[in-house]
């Protein structure tokens, strides 16, 4: 959205997350994006993947967007985009209201 306008399609959206091309190491590439399968059943989450470990990944069943603005120019930057998913992802619990008030 931009001004209160769809700029692209719902369908583009779509396509844009759809791997196109196996990237190598288990990543796939779509549009622009990264692409990370995970969990079980296997999901993708999606990656803008930048210099030196700058990355923006998201997690749509879990509605969750992490940014990371690490610096890593000399070693394998592999390790700072797979880490959230191995380190945060099982960390996360799904949440409720003990009173069943939502």
């Amino acid at each position: 959205m931009w001004g209160g306008k769809q700029i692209v399609s719902a369908d583009w959206v779509k396509q844009s997350l759809t791997p196109a091309i196996d990237a190598g190491d288990g990543w796939k590439y779509g549009f622009q994006w990264g692409l990370l399968p995970h969990g079980n059943p296997q999901r993708l989450m999606f990656a803008g993947l930048g210099f030196g470990g700058q990355t923006v990944q998201v997690v749509p069943e879990e509605n969750l967007i992490m940014v990371f603005t690490g610096w890593n120019i000399l070693g394998n930057t592999n390790s700072i985009e797979r880490d959230p998913i191995k380190r945060i992802l099982p960390g996360l619990r799904p949440h409720g209201c003990a009173l069943g008030i939502h």
